[in-house]
């Protein structure tokens, strides 16, 4: 019985983790597909903060029969990732993340997958947003877009 579970790799057999909340994916060797994505938010039915680390581009996004979901995910940390992995996340036509308030990731990143705050797939997981934190800028002016891209973001934060 734990709580934290780092670092898992593409090599995860499987289980049922029940009692774990916080947990890292890292593989510098090969990207993570659809499938494995699959295999965590099963196996870890209660995480509620997720790591990702993985650089390599994974295959080309598909459209999923079948939405990943995340119900208790809180937290999501895209800290040294591709593009594709945000987007696999926070598009609503791959991933379900009803309780998401807080995201850890690149701006540019961001604005890609977001079209500039506009792409309307990744409202969804994006609306209850309360805090967000950019590795790769100090600070910006943001512009009406992303205001009401993230109608929940606590300004304060």
């Amino acid at each position: 019985m734990f709580e934290y579970m780092q670092p898992i790799t593409n090599c995860f057999p499987g289980d049922l983790f029940k009692s774990v909340t916080v947990l890292w994916l890292k593989d510098r060797n090969r990207p993570f597909e659809n499938s494995f994505f699959m295999k965590i938010s099963q196996s870890f039915p209660y995480i509620r903060r997720l790591t990702i680390i993985n650089e390599l581009e994974k295959q080309q996004i598909k459209h999923l029969s079948l939405i990943i979901k995340f119900s208790s995910l809180i937290e999501l940390h895209c800290v040294i990732v591709h593009t594709n992995y945000v987007e696999q996340f926070l598009s609503s036509l791959n991933t379900y993340l009803p309780a998401l308030t807080k995201l850890t990731v690149q701006y540019k990143r961001l604005v890609t997958i977001t079209e500039y705050f506009t792409r309307d797939i990744t409202r969804i997981n994006c609306a209850k947003l309360k805090s967000i934190n950019f590795t790769d800028i100090e600070s910006t002016v943001h512009s009406e877009d992303f205001y009401r891209y993230f109608p929940s973001l606590n300004l304060s934060a």
